[in-house]
């Protein structure tokens, strides 16, 4: 990834006021599990964890993350830091399976701090995770660009 893309993903964490609290079990497993759900049927999820049937992936991952915190352990910072870089890890490994080259991907990571700076000029949701404008540009379209690049 190129230092430009990584001062942008700074820029964003800096402006929505994430940095100044640092890191939040809760709020940073909640995150990551959120995104692995999206564009799954969770239905099954929600029952089992006893959220309502039209839960969304945040709902759930926040199911999720509340019942383990009540039951972890404290975590120390290099076990949080091995986590971290293991998700990276495998989300680029993730990204070259879909055919990207290491340009395509750093370009895709371009579209998506240009379009998360843009909730910026939006508040936050009860749990702190900011919220998109109404008038929010989805980086989809762009990133079905990139995909449709490759051979």
């Amino acid at each position: 990834m190129k230092i430009e893309t990584l001062e942008k993903i700074k820029e964003f964490n800096e402006k929505a006021g994430l940095l100044q609290y640092g890191f939040k079990d809760f709020k940073e497993n909640q995150y990551v599990i959120e995104e692995a759900l999206e564009g799954f049927d969770t239905s099954y999820l929600a029952n089992k964890l006893n959220v309502h049937e039209d839960a969304t992936p945040k709902d759930i991952s926040r199911a999720i993350v509340t019942g383990c915190c009540a039951l972890a352990e404290p975590i120390e910072d290099v076990d949080r830091l091995d986590k971290i870089l293991d998700i990276i890890y495998f989300s680029y490994g993730a990204a070259l399976k879909l055919g990207l080259s290491h340009s395509q991907i750093d370009r895709a990571m371009d579209i998506v701090c240009k379009a998360n700076l843009t909730k910026l000029s939006v508040g936050k949701d009860e749990q702190g995770k900011q919220m998109k404008p109404i008038d929010f540009i989805s980086p989809e379209p762009e990133l079905q660009k990139i995909l449709d690049e490759r051979k």
